[in-house]
């Protein structure tokens, strides 16, 4: 564990003085521009070139087409509703829904491009997001979602098991294409840099900007149907490491769920942390 954490941060400052030296402008971009047709549509397209040859699916953004579509393809819906999750898949539909305000929400706050972060760009995080609910689609294990965000816990649900397992396939799909050496391989290769991206800028906002936070609430599951963000980040990233790395990235892990566990979840009652 020594050298885990020197090599963490040597990691940062090496991507920091590359990000400095980039030709893209790294000033944050309006919340507006995130989730665009154009970005959606670039998104659904790699998907579908992660999927092809993997499983059966395909993805078209067009619901006025809903009833002419084959059983392989999945429309992707939008919808208005305030309390509407950024994406799911409704229970008993082969049907991906967005609220767009919500996503463009999510896209801004993980994809901007921010001096104190590594770069995530939205279509491979978006990318991510679709493949994890076709993942739902092919277990036949739709989504979960309950109105508890104030629920502060860690324990292990059926709702939680499922998105681990749909995480596990998106995985599946990008490692897949990238052992593949085909279209779109090189694509695949940047979401999972993407995915070591936002695990470090979530492990780095909650060691940098809630130190002072003696009861790790950030580290516990906000819901009894979505595990903590950040852990669900480390586990992905810890599926593209190779035999000789996986030791470093499971200690990550390992460490994470012990310092959870260093103050019980009765403490943030007692503290009036809730």
């Amino acid at each position: 564990m020594k050298n885990l954490f020197y090599n963490f941060f040597l990691y940062a400052i090496i991507a920091s003085l590359i990000e400095s030296c980039s030709i893209f402008n790294t000033s944050t971009i309006p919340k507006k521009a995130y989730l665009t047709d154009e970005k959606l549509i670039n998104a659904i397209e790699l998907t579908n070139c992660i999927l092809d040859s993997i499983t059966i699916f395909d993805i078209v953004f067009n619901d006025s087409i809903k009833n002419e579509l084959n059983s392989n393809q999945i429309p992707i819906i939008e919808t208005f509703g305030a309390r509407d999750p950024m994406i799911f898949v409704p229970k008993g539909y082969a049907e991906i829904h967005i609220n767009r305000a919500a996503l463009s929400s999510y896209l801004a706050e993980y994809s901007a491009k921010d001096k104190k972060k590594l770069n995530v760009y939205p279509e491979y995080l978006l990318c991510l997001l679709l493949l994890h609910e076709v993942g739902h689609i092919n277990y036949h294990d739709y989504g979960l979602f309950f109105d508890d965000s104030s629920t502060l816990n860690t324990q292990m649900t059926l709702a939680k098991e499922m998105e681990l397992r749909a995480d596990r396939f998106a995985a599946n799909c990008i490692k897949k294409k990238i052992d593949n050496y085909g279209p779109c391989m090189l694509d695949a290769s940047m979401i999972s840099m993407s995915i070591s991206s936002m695990s470090w800028n979530l492990s780095m906002n909650r060691i940098v900007y809630h130190w002072s936070d003696i009861t790790n609430s950030k580290m516990y599951d906000q819901s009894y149907s979505h595990p903590n963000l950040e852990l669900r980040f480390l586990v992905l990233a810890n599926e593209f490491t190779n035999s000789v790395d996986s030791v470093d990235s499971n200690d990550l892990i390992e460490d994470f769920l012990k310092r959870r566990q260093e103050n019980p979840l009765d403490t943030l009652f007692i503290k009036g942390k809730h």
